[in-house]
């Protein structure tokens, strides 16, 4: 199944492999809750049909639909993807196909890729075995050696139709959530995890009374554990504020507490560091900046 909102990308995509004219190495760049691993799986299951269209009949659709296709290679999902990954991944594609057919290398998180790995991996993609397709997912291209970038054919997975996005949800039978619509649109997957999990809609009710910090009661613990859900309710709220009238004196401490935000989120993702510390004090800010709306 392709999402909607990616469609006419995909069709083109297809539409030029059917034609010979595909890029050998393709990146997919997009934010985490858009759809870029099935996107990736979708792209394998029709190139490596018989028919370029996962048709569901040949050979090479029954082994993918079987999850034992001999021709696609994944990395194992792990916080580092190493070189003897890569490594591993390379010599497998190099071998003959067992079909006959495409070979395909899938290479999730992409911007994980040591240095080491990603230089294994230069060879391949300026020098790729025939009929074969390295497909990558990476949330930033920013994370990525220049030299992987420029051997590859980028391709943003980008949500800009909100329509499209609520369609998809209500079929999805996910409960409207005004909130998780307005922080979270552009990645519908996201939205709908977050509202098949209990522990994390929790958060959210907390969330929707942070403004009432007096009421809002104890943090939950799952977010500390996902606390990007609160800096990303904190950006909003500050951008909300930002797009109405302000004072001057209010503007800059708008833009303080956005620095202090900025800063909390780069080093809630350092090793070692005590994440409740710094929460605890992201939120005592924003108690203190809340006093002066």
């Amino acid at each position: 199944m392709i999402y909607p909102w990616f469609e006419n990308q995909f069709n083109g995509l297809m539409a030029r492999a059917k034609q010979q004219k595909l890029h050998h190495g393709l990146l997919f760049i997009g934010s985490r809750g858009t759809g870029k691993s099935e996107i990736l799986q979708q792209m394998a299951r029709n190139l490596l049909c018989v028919n370029k269209s996962a048709c569901g009949q040949c050979q090479s659709c029954t082994l993918y639909a079987a999850g034992n296709h001999p021709d696609l290679i994944l990395t194992p999902y792990e916080k580092t993807i190493g070189v003897d990954v890569i490594r591993e991944g390379i010599s497998r594609l190099n071998q003959t196909s067992h079909l006959g057919l495409d070979k395909i290398l899938i290479i999730e998180n992409a911007h994980k890729m040591t240095v080491a790995a990603s230089n294994a991996l230069l060879k391949t993609l300026e020098e790729p075995t025939r009929k074969t397709y390295i497909l990558m997912s990476a949330t930033s291209a920013n994370e990525l050696l220049p030299t992987i970038l420029s051997r590859c054919e980028k391709q943003l997975v980008q949500i800009t139709d909100k329509a499209i996005v609520e369609q998809w949800l209500q079929a999805q039978g996910a409960p409207s959530d005004t909130l998780l619509l307005a922080l979270y649109w552009s990645r519908p997957l996201l939205i709908n995890a977050i509202l098949k999990d209990e522990a994390l809609l929790e958060c959210f009710d907390w969330l929707k009374n942070l403004q009432k910090i007096n009421s809002s009661g104890a943090m939950p613990n799952k977010l500390l554990e996902e606390h990007h859900l609160l800096l990303d309710w904190m950006a909003y709220k500050l951008n909300e504020i930002k797009r109405s009238e302000i004072s001057d004196e209010l503007s800059l401490k708008v833009f303080a507490m956005h620095n202090e935000l900025l800063s909390a989120s780069k080093n809630l993702n350092m090793q070692g560091v005590n994440k409740t510390l710094i929460i605890e004090k992201m939120l005592q800010s924003w108690r203190q900046f809340s006093t002066l709306l």
